[in-house]
């Protein structure tokens, strides 16, 4: 079984967030060793997760069983129109990231 997300219960004001996962394991992710990586690209969209508040925005996407953040940056479509384009991360990269609470 491929590792998925079946919910975000709860955000941490630390950089982390206890996840429900298709295992029945719950697990804390903290986001703040992922994100150290990009402190000098605060331009970007995930160098942006390093504000606070911004990085508690995050949303829990069940068709893609993972984590994103919504608003943050946009794609220009062919017809020149604007559409969101979240960031987010793959689940192997947040169970990766993470720990079974007991």
């Amino acid at each position: 079984m491929l590792p998925g997300i079946t919910g975000l219960e709860s955000v941490k004001p630390d950089y982390q967030v206890i996840t429900r996962w298709n295992s029945g394991e719950r697990r804390p992710i903290n986001f703040k060793p992922i994100l150290v990586q990009y402190a000098d690209k605060t331009d970007s969209s995930i160098g942006q997760l390093l504000e606070p508040s911004i990085c508690e925005s995050v949303l829990y996407d069940p068709e893609m069983q993972g984590l994103f953040w919504n608003g943050l940056i946009h794609r220009r479509e062919k017809d020149g129109s604007l559409s969101p384009a979240p960031p987010d991360f793959c689940p192997d990269v947040l169970l990766e990231n993470s720990t079974v609470l007991p």
